[in-house]
């Protein structure tokens, strides 16, 4: 085994990211990124410059790695990743113009969020090899950061579905004429469309209709859904309602059709929705919150 590493693990030097080796090889420090944010904070490189000692370092290598939280979409993650990573070089040029700085985006990153982090590593073959190992397997040995809005390397392809009950109190215009508490289901898929903030989905809604402990309809409804959705998550869009209300009073099946507005949130692993509009015999209004995968 590596003496330097055993060395670092005596020593105590082992984050989660990566194994740091000792300060004779390797010296780090931390930046923080608000969130969705590429800016450089002047102060936080004022303190890594005086904690680095960067005025006596300029013909050590520095690696910065961009990187970002789960939120949002991949594209955009490693976008963000690669600004960070980028602004953190040119202000650190910007205060010590002879530095050697690499800088690359890595995307998205779950842990570590709001953290970049500058190592500093000394100019020896074995520190060299280890540091490239470790930014392959993107463990942050030097990261800058993360966004916001993981990563993998792998490109998104395809899409997902979202699916999750559908809580409403919906006014009907047929039999009755009445106010129902409204439960269902709500099933669609979303998929890549490669244009970026275009929201589409395809999916069906389904709901029965309840008066105190009295089922007195049903529906069933095509959901498809067109929109708008930022990198943060927020949604905007509107869905078409074509389908069927099915009366268990009369025994009757009509046809219905309509629309609503969507506002929501989504992440990586859920999405929340709320939804107000209208059809031929329905007036709606719910809260339906799904689960992605």
């Amino acid at each position: 085994m590596n003496m330097k590493l055993v060395n670092s693990l005596v020593l105590g030097i082992l984050t989660v990211e990566g194994i740091a080796y000792s300060q004779d090889q390797m010296r780090e420090c931390r930046v923080p990124f608000q969130w969705d944010s590429a800016e450089v904070p002047s102060q936080a490189v004022e303190d890594c410059v005086s904690t680095l000692r960067l005025q006596a370092a300029t013909q050590e290598p520095l690696q910065i790695v961009g990187s970002a939280t789960p939120e949002g979409t991949t594209e955009y993650n490693q976008r963000l990743s690669e600004r960070r990573a980028e602004n953190l070089k040119t202000a650190l040029l910007q205060r010590v113009p002879e530095l050697q700085v690499e800088a690359r985006g890595i995307g998205e990153i779950p842990q570590n969020g709001l953290v970049a982090r500058i190592v500093v590593e000394e100019p020896t073959p074995e520190s060299q090899a280890v540091a490239e190992e470790t930014i392959e397997r993107e463990e942050l040995t030097a990261a800058v950061g993360t966004s916001d809005v993981t990563a993998t390397a792998t490109p998104a392809i395809g899409g997902n579905w979202r699916v999750g009950p559908r809580l409403g109190m919906d006014h009907s215009r047929v039999e009755e004429k009445d106010d129902y508490f409204a439960p269902g289901l709500d099933v669609a898929y979303v998929p890549q469309t490669g244009i970026q903030n275009l929201r589409v989905e395809v999916g069906a809604i389904g709901n029965v209709y309840l008066k105190g402990d009295d089922q007195e309809m049903t529906s069933l409804h095509f959901a498809p859904m067109v929109g708008y959705q930022s990198a943060g998550g927020l949604i905007a869009g509107v869905r078409g309602l074509v389908g069927a209300v099915q009366s268990d009073i009369s025994d009757d099946t009509l046809d219905d059709a309509g629309a609503e507005l969507r506002l929501g949130r989504e992440t990586r692993t859920w999405s929340a929705f709320l939804g107000a509009g209208q059809t031929e015999n329905i007036d709606r209004i719910g809260l339906d919150i799904g689960w992605r995968f």
